[in-house]
């Protein structure tokens, strides 16, 4: 997986030694977006930053149902209801 076919979209600290990373890119004719675990390697990142098997890749056309069940999941969160009760119709 070679890092210059990404454009990061973002990334947060997911704990002291991983990053969550939110890529585009395009694989072919399609766009994909790869939202996946990052690593630092040597003591203080000295190797730089590598991608794990640990995330997703799908195809950015299918990132509107995916935010839609995120937002559902965090209105559960903040209404602290029982997921199972608040399945998809």
């Amino acid at each position: 997986m070679r890092e210059e076919n990404y454009r990061l979209i973002g990334e947060f600290l997911k704990n002291s030694s991983e990053i969550l990373r939110v890529n585009l890119r395009r694989w072919g004719k399609g766009e994909y977006c790869d939202i996946r675990v990052w690593v630092t390697l040597g003591a203080g990142g000295l190797f730089g930053l590598y991608p794990t098997k640990k995330g997703i890749t799908l195809a950015v056309e299918l990132l509107p149902e995916l935010i839609r069940t995120l937002e559902k999941a965090q209105r559960t969160i903040e209404k602290n209801e029982d997921p199972a009760e608040n399945r998809r119709n």
